[in-house]
């Protein structure tokens, strides 16, 4: 979609995705399914190169060594403090992040699956949530349905991670020298620089 979302509101303020998609066996394959078929859209706007050059770099001192860190639209909240990480195979939202989005808990999906590695330890993830997540700015954006492992940790550093399923279903590229982030959109090649 190219159309920006009406912002209601800002929300200020790492890890493995779920196995294979989820619990069960039905969700592993959907998970498959989703995304062999979520190939098929993003294809016919993928004709464009997506490129990075040094005149791209302005205002920053070299060398650079910060993460990026995004601000997109979810839920029609502005969400400052996004790690786009491309180590990272899970996609995280937290808890009091979710909170703050003023959505019902109900809507939240239970999971039971550990994420390994999460801050030094294993770390039970207690729900999913489906939520829009747009990045870019119209005519240049791009929105899709993001799912997000929703974990309750005191204190985190962002209100979300952006893993490698999330930047690769965006067919985003990250450089982390010029703390941006490109993908493609059916008005051309958008980007996100980061905050």
């Amino acid at each position: 979609m190219d159309v920006s979302p009406r912002i209601t509101g800002r929300v200020d303020t790492i890890s493995r995705r779920l196995a294979g998609g989820g619990d069960t066996s039905n969700a592993k394959r959907r998970y498959v399914r989703s995304s062999v078929y979520s190939l098929s859209p993003m294809a016919t706007i993928d004709k464009e190169p997506i490129n990075f050059s040094y005149s791209e770099i302005v205002g920053f001192e070299l060398p650079l060594d910060d993460p990026l860190v995004i601000s997109p639209i979810i839920a029609n909240f502005v969400v400052a403090r996004m790690l786009a990480d491309t180590r990272s195979s899970a996609d995280i939202l937290y808890l009091q992040a979710y909170d703050r989005l003023g959505l019902p808990r109900k809507h939240l999906k239970p999971v039971s699956t550990p994420l390994t590695e999460f801050t030094g330890h294993s770390v039970y993830a207690t729900e999913i949530a489906e939520l829009d997540l747009t990045v870019g700015e119209a005519p240049r954006s791009v929105t899709i349905r993001a799912s997000f492992t929703v974990v309750d940790i005191a204190d985190p550093s962002y209100n979300r991670l952006i893993g490698r399923h999330l930047l690769n279903t965006l067919r985003a590229i990250v450089s982390p020298l010029h703390l941006k982030m490109k993908f493609p959109t059916s008005g051309g090649i958008g980007e996100v620089i980061g905050d």
